[in-house]
């Protein structure tokens, strides 16, 4: 099983736990970037002392070691050539980190290093640029000084392979629930063929609790799955193994006609520690590979999506927060304005070689 894939559902089921919600129905949309998440990950990775620390990363993204890890991580590295329709980047802000540290997720994982005190003002322009200005604001404070910041920002943008006509787009209804009026939408339809030039359908799937079709878009690396929980069945209850029996049993250019809103939607900044942390991420871990006395303080995640007739952009940032696993001691402050003593020493031999009680500094 895909392993990105395996991680984003079970991120999905925890996200799904909403014990502030007052109802029994959340009509809240849910957007996140697994791909965002894992990169962030697999920096993480490379801090954790071998044992339990890397132990949870690995059950965290369902990998089976640290090669693995990396070598999914990579996939979508911007050396793929891929950089016009997505971008995956990756950067670390800290000034205390382990040379190995930096050479790891340099060479492993084209991540930029700063080794300068991380603020909110660089990292969100660092984000927001990353993203064509969609995410901003990741942060709202700056992390300890102390620390170190590990982000990722993903962005992607596609037109369809063949745009949605906008003359068929009509305002309609949309139900969110048994217990709410339905809502206003602008649903896009789109009418086998699809493709009216090569006289195909599309990509299809349907079982009892689903029907799935394929939207592809222009660069052929990428597609949409729309997917329609059959009536009474919940998003909730699909899975990573849901999802691979919907592509491996995709029937090829079957006619039909598809209709679904045109949306945005954003999620976050949203606090996903808990949900990490019951995932298996050890907070409280090891991480003295990353730099001294580090643990996790937080990771954050924000996400947004547009899709419309002409095609999808969306973009998202992840950030995981180190903090100092230990108190760190106050920089010292001496100011000799009293007697104090002066000595000059040879160090090879530790032997005093002036000495002076300095009661009177005159010049």
């Amino acid at each position: 099983m895909n392993p990105i894939n395996a991680f984003a559902f079970a991120l999905l089921e925890e996200l799904s736990i909403d014990t502030t919600s007052s109802t029994d129905y959340d009509i809240t949309n849910t957007v996140v970037s697994p791909l965002s998440l894992f990169q962030t990950m697999a920096i993480a990775a490379y801090g954790a002392k071998e044992g339990d620390t890397l132990d949870g990363i690995l059950n965290v993204t369902h990998t089976k070691d640290l090669e693995q890890l990396c070598d999914v991580s990579r996939d979508f590295d911007n050396s793929t050539g891929d950089g016009d329709v997505l971008l995956s980047a990756n950067a670390v802000w800290s000034n205390v980190l382990m040379e190995s540290f930096i050479d790891d997720v340099k060479s492993n994982l084209n991540a930029e290093v700063f080794p300068e005190v991380p603020t909110k003002d660089i990292i969100n322009a660092w984000v927001e640029r990353k993203t064509n200005h969609l995410i901003k604001d990741l942060l709202s404070s700056d992390p300890p000084a102390n620390g170190a910041a590990l982000v990722n920002a993903v962005y992607f943008k596609d037109e369809w392979k063949k745009s949605f006509m906008k003359s068929f787009t009509k305002e309609t209804e949309f139900q969110t629930n048994d217990n709410e009026p339905p809502m206003k939408v602008e649903m896009m339809v789109a009418a086998s063929p699809y493709d009216e030039t090569a006289q195909k359908g599309f990509d299809y799937y349907s079982d009892d609790k689903v029907q799935v079709a394929v939207v592809p878009y222009a660069h052929e690396d990428f597609d949409a799955l729309v997917a329609l929980p059959a009536e009474g069945v919940s998003m909730d209850s699909f899975t990573a193994s849901d999802f691979d029996t919907w592509t491996e049993g995709l029937v090829q250019n079957k006619q039909g006609s598809l209709s679904f809103p045109k949306f945005k939607a954003e999620y976050g900044v949203k606090d996903m520690t808990d949900a990490f942390q019951h995932l298996g991420l050890v907070l409280d871990g090891d991480y003295s590979k990353m730099g001294p006395g580090l643990r996790v303080g937080s990771v954050l995640h924000k996400a947004v999506i547009k899709v419309d007739e002409n095609g999808t952009e969306a973009a998202a940032a992840s950030a995981m927060m180190m903090l100092t696993a230990m108190p760190v001691e106050p920089p010292f402050h001496m100011v000799c304005n009293r007697p104090f003593m002066f000595i000059v020493r040879h160090k090879p031999t530790n032997s005093i070689v002036f000495i002076a009680k300095i009661k009177q500094p005159t010049v």
